[in-house]
């Protein structure tokens, strides 16, 4: 059986990072191959205190006072909670260890920035790197081996990579110019990015949905596990991975009231329970919400999966790295659900009466679609075949 290695952010607790990893591993083994992720360490710049404060003071300069002090309660809460329970971020951690040792196979040596990586040649048959954000400029895209230049030419796969912005700075073009070119079967995640790569070395190539929609529903409730937080009443899902601003925060806790939900929180330590939820968790959590609010890509890709009603909310950020407009505008366009982004209080109408019908549609052919360019990307990597036909 044919080796796959599948190249994508193994580092952090992030639940679309390992569940895309997850799908994108279990189609590749349902194709015949044998799926393994390389197990990689990237060097991140480290910032100190001084330049997160700074930060900060430059985010608040755009916030009115209350919005300001709601910030400031927030960051509060925050740190009380962590003093007291100081084993949270461990117990959040262990759980999304648990979930990779159980369900993803990963290779068993951990090669790092400056390691030669062209011995894994002759480990694996084919290399895909892909999904997440691995070509953000402001983050993984500087990273050669997420490119895949270790590998034989002829070995390389790329499945909905994401740049995660709607451009590229001046002096990186000539670096993504010479390192997406050599790639035979180069697709993208977003619009933007088929842009980004068509104004660079003029291929047309496709965009591919997220590894996570290459599953259905069915198969995620296989791995899905009853999360401790999981209220016995209905209940609004709340998963955020920016800052939810004061004016969110008041629109979500009034469409709550106005419904009878019990608000459950991920990602918020303040919430010790939600937070060190493990991504079998996560799924479960959004497969029984009444509905859910994000500002995450992966959280709004869930509720589309699992049709649930939800509002995706644009993430305020201060810089280029933390946005993700471009995503979002992409996955709600290609499903027809722009009614589903914040825009005031008017937006929750009509939130619990969404369709899916139509939207199922949709899936199904961009399933079709992706998995076919998959199996081609797999079965023709090694021959003289150039996957421009999409």
């Amino acid at each position: 059986m044919k080796k796959c290695g599948l190249a994508t952010i193994t580092v952090g607790a992030n639940y679309g990072n390992k569940l895309q990893n997850y799908a994108l591993q279990q189609v590749v083994r349902s194709f015949g191959f044998q799926p393994e992720t390389i197990r990689y360490q990237p060097i991140y710049p480290y910032n100190s205190i001084v330049a997160k404060i700074l930060r900060k003071l430059k985010e608040w300069r755009s916030y009115n006072i209350i919005a300001v002090l709601f910030d400031m309660k927030r960051i509060i809460e925050k740190r009380l909670c962590k003093m007291l329970h100081p084993n949270v971020e461990k117990n959040r951690m262990d759980n999304f260890s648990e979930f990779v040792q159980t369900e993803i196979k990963m290779g068993s040596h951990e090669y790092c920035f400056n390691d030669d990586l062209s011995m894994l040649n002759d480990q694996y048959d084919v290399f895909i790197t892909g999904s997440d954000q691995v070509w953000n400029p402001y983050w993984e895209g500087v990273n050669p081996f997420y490119f895949l230049t270790f590998a034989d030419k002829r070995k390389r796969i790329a499945y909905a990579p994401s740049f995660g912005v709607e451009d590229i700075p001046k002096d990186l073009k000539d670096y993504y110019q010479s390192n997406l070119s050599p790639i035979p079967y180069l697709s993208t995640r977003e619009e933007q990015g088929q842009e980004i790569i068509q104004s660079l070395i003029h291929r047309k190539i496709p965009v591919l949905i997220d590894p996570c929609f290459l599953l259905g529903h069915k198969a995620w409730l296989e791995i899905a596990k009853k999360a401790i937080c999981r209220p016995a009443q209905e209940y609004l899902l709340c998963y955020f991975l920016g800052v939810k601003s004061h004016e969110h925060h008041k629109a979500i806790v009034r469409f709550a009231k106005k419904n009878n939900l019990t608000i459950v929180s991920l990602n918020d330590v303040t919430n010790p329970k939600g937070y060190v939820c493990g991504p079998a968790e996560f799924l479960d959590l959004i497969a029984n919400a009444k509905a859910v609010c994000t500002d995450s890509f992966h959280g709004t890709v869930f509720s589309i999966i699992f049709n649930r009603p939800f509002i995706t909310f644009i993430r305020s950020c201060s810089n280029k790295r933390e946005s993700m407009n471009s995503r979002i505008d992409t996955l709600l366009n290609s499903f027809g659900l722009q009614d589903c982004l914040f825009q005031s209080d008017l937006t929750w109408e009509n939130v619990l009466q969404i369709n899916f019908n139509k939207t199922n549609c949709i899936l199904e052919d961009k399933r079709k679609f992706a998995l076919s360019y998959l199996s081609d990307a797999l079965n023709n990597i090694n021959n003289d075949i150039i996957g421009e036909n999409y």
